[in-house]
């Protein structure tokens, strides 16, 4: 299918229809959904165009929010012919994400006590302080979902693509992983800390020397990585994304593994300090 043409109309109203399901059973009555994904890249895969799913609109920045008996899509100012070309009017209203913020726009549009729903996983922690204290003022609550609601109505979402990580060669990189691990292993000894999540995938990418194909437009491997102090890494990836040669390439002290054991590596790291950049980690 061309992702640039227009979703028809039913089908938009369709999927509307089953997210608002999914929030009356939850007790939500809002919910917003970003166009980032759990990387908070401008660029995502296929699999993770959760704001074209729910609404049609192929630009590269946006929001939705999906009420009751309305929706909005907020958008900023390079896109605001091509959002009326592609998103129905009759579902959704077109505002501005500058000059109209939808934490703002929330805050007036509901009473005190609603509740509004969104995916940690795809909000900065930032946005998750900002946006909770902004929607207090008026009374409503920001409420953190376990599952993502798009994912759960999405019945014909794509697989994702594992495309082999890229090990690039000395040449290329300057230094080795390990001299790079264990540098920024110092530096975040120095902060009083005894490991650092490094969530952006370009920074990853730099650690680690590698590229990857799986983003438009951008060499990157998505996942994200804990770095300790004394430059032992570990990567949350797809597995299957890593090629033969990685551990000779990268050097010892690199630990590689799947997305969802991040939560129970987490959790070990109870009293430790571990640093963490607000606007390029997620909330959760």
């Amino acid at each position: 299918k061309d992702p640039g043409k227009t979703t028809p109309m039913t089908s938009i109203a369709e999927r509307l229809d089953a997210v608002r399901a999914r929030m009356r059973q939850r007790g939500l009555d809002a919910l917003i959904v970003p166009r980032a994904d759990e990387y908070l890249g401008e660029y995502i895969p296929a699999h993770n165009e959760r704001l074209r799913w729910i609404s049609g609109f192929t630009g590269s920045a946006g929001v939705v929010i999906v009420l009751a008996d309305a929706a909005a899509i907020f958008v900023d100012g390079r896109y605001t012919v091509q959002v009326r070309q592609q998103v129905s009017a009759e579902l959704f209203e077109f505002l501005h994400l500058v000059d109209e913020p939808h934490a703002r726009w929330l805050g007036k549009r509901l009473d005190k006590g609603k509740r509004v729903g969104y995916d940690p996983h795809m909000h900065s922690l930032t946005w998750q302080k900002k946006t909770a204290d902004t929607l207090a003022r008026s009374g409503v609550e920001l409420m953190a979902l376990d599952e993502n609601l798009v994912d759960l109505c999405w019945h014909d979402r794509p697989q994702a693509a594992r495309h082999p990580a890229i090990l690039m060669e000395a040449r290329y990189t300057g230094k080795s992983s390990a001299d790079k691990r264990r540098e920024i292993g110092a530096a975040i000894a120095e902060q009083g800390a005894e490991a650092a999540l490094v969530f952006a995938a370009d920074s990853v990418a730099w650690l680690l020397n590698i590229r990857g194909s799986d983003v438009p437009h951008l060499p990157l491997v998505l996942g994200y990585a804990l770095l300790f102090a004394d430059g032992r890494l570990t990567f949350f990836t797809d597995p299957l994304k890593i090629p033969a040669g990685f551990d000779a390439h990268t050097g010892a002290g690199v630990e590689v593994l799947a997305e969802n054991e991040a939560h129970a590596a987490f959790r070990a790291l109870a009293g430790m300090r571990v640093l963490a950049d607000p606007d390029t980690a997620n909330a959760w």
